[in-house]
């Protein structure tokens, strides 16, 4: 028997915010698949310390870990994630007084993932002509 706990985890995802205390204007947006706003901010810290060069990883060293409010915005289905994170994205990037610390990162992840899974299908289909 399957563990329920399993799936609902992985189907469900949370839309979040960290906002600079310094200034109140600076955020970033992301998603984390799973409910654990803090095992996201601990990547997202982790990866700050080993010299990540993203805009909001070179804030998080500049004006300090200690220094952000993160909180959970909504939550939704794991597979509109992409589109609810570039929705609320694109909200807050249409105030000029925010500092937006995204990229066009949410486009980009699509795009990659995209890719990814065209090379993925291309490479299984040689492989399947190789063991003809």
């Amino acid at each position: 028997m399957l563990d329920s706990s399993i799936n609902s985890k992985s189907s469900v995802s949370i839309i979040y915010i960290a906002q600079n205390k310094q200034n109140k204007n600076m955020i970033y947006v992301g998603k984390h698949d799973g409910d654990s706003l803090e095992e996201r901010r601990s990547q997202h810290e982790a990866d700050a310390r080993k010299g990540s060069p993203t805009d909001f990883h070179l804030a998080l060293i500049e004006y300090g870990l200690r220094n952000w409010d993160w909180k959970i915005i909504t939550t939704c289905p794991t597979e509109n994630v992409y589109e609810e994170e570039a929705k609320i994205i694109k909200e807050f990037s249409a105030n000029p007084i925010i500092d937006s610390l995204n990229t066009v990162h949410a486009k980009k992840q699509k795009l990659t993932k995209s890719k990814l899974s065209q090379a993925t299908k291309e490479r299984l289909r040689n492989n399947r002509l190789k063991n003809i």
